[in-house]
C-alpha cells in the first residue's frame, strides 16, 4: 500500500448504546495512561428488527432490513481499495462484528446483548453528540446505556509492523434518535416511589416502636 490511504466517512443504522464514554475519556485495559472515548453498538438482528419495525418503535425508521450487511461491506470496500482489489480477506484484521447470542471473550453471555450484532468505536479526541434536532448534548445523561442512536464513523485502514494491517473504524459523532429502557440495574426512582399529595397528613407517620423496647437509634 502506498503512502494514500483511502478512507470513508460512513452514517451507521439505528443502533442501541452501551457503555458510552462520550463526554470523558476512560483508561483503555485500566491503562489510565492511555485513555479513549468510545461506545459499543448494538445493531438489532433481522428478526428483532422486525419486531421493531411491526411495533412501530421510534428508532425503526432508522433500521435497514439489512441489518449491519452494508456496514460490513464498507469495511471490505475500504479494504481492497487500499490492498488491492484480489486481496484475502482472511488474512486482514478487520474490525470485529460480534455475534451478541455468543459468549463474549470472558466465556459469558451478556443479556443486554442478545439478539443483537455488538461492535466497538473509540477516538482520541471527543465525538460530536447530538440531538435529532442537531443541538449539541451536554449533559452525558441524556445519552445513556440502551437508548437508541446512530453513529458517523470513519472506516480506515491500518499498517503496523507489530499489529499487521487492516482496517479499523473510528467514532467521530453520535445523534440520539429515542429513548428506551436503560440498561442500569439500578431502578428508576420514578418507578419505584408512589405519587403522594401535598399538605397536612401527606407523609406517613413512622412505624411505632412496640411497648417495652429501646429505639435501636438511641444510646
Amino acid at each position: 500500500m502506498d503512502n494514500k490511504q483511502v478512507r470513508s466517512t460512513y452514517t451507521t443504522a439505528a443502533f442501541r448504546l452501551s457503555y458510552p464514554a462520550l463526554f470523558e475519556p476512560v483508561a483503555v485495559m485500566g491503562n489510565e495512561a492511555k485513555k479513549k472515548y468510545s461506545v459499543t453498538m448494538l445493531f438489532p438482528k433481522k428478526s428483532l428488527v422486525a419486531q421493531l419495525v411491526a411495533q412501530k418503535h421510534p428508532a425503526a425508521t432508522w433500521m435497514p432490513t439489512d441489518n449491519c450487511a452494508g456496514f460490513y461491506q464498507e469495511v471490505v470496500k475500504i479494504a481492497r481499495a487500499n490492498f488491492g482489489p484480489d486481496v484475502d480477506l482472511k488474512s486482514l484484521k478487520l474490525t470485529k462484528f460480534r455475534d451478541g447470542d455468543k459468549p463474549k471473550d470472558s466465556g459469558k453471555v451478556d443479556e443486554n446483548e442478545k439478539g443483537y450484532i455488538v461492535l466497538r468505536a473509540s477516538s482520541d479526541t471527543r465525538p460530536d453528540v447530538l440531538r435529532g434536532d442537531k443541538t449539541r448534548i451536554a449533559d452525558a445523561a441524556e445519552v445513556y446505556p440502551g437508548c437508541w442512536v446512530r453513529a458517523v464513523l470513519t472506516v480506515s485502514p491500518f499498517v503496523h509492523k507489530v499489529g499487521g494491517r487492516g482496517v479499523t473504524i473510528y467514532l467521530a459523532g453520535i445523534q440520539k434518535l429515542a429513548d428506551d429502557t436503560t440498561f442500569s440495574s439500578r431502578p428508576r426512582a420514578e418507578d419505584e416511589f408512589d405519587a403522594v399529595a401535598t399538605g397536612e397528613g401527606s407523609v406517613p407517620a413512622p412505624a411505632a416502636i412496640p411497648a417495652g423496647e429501646k429505639d435501636p437509634w438511641e444510646s
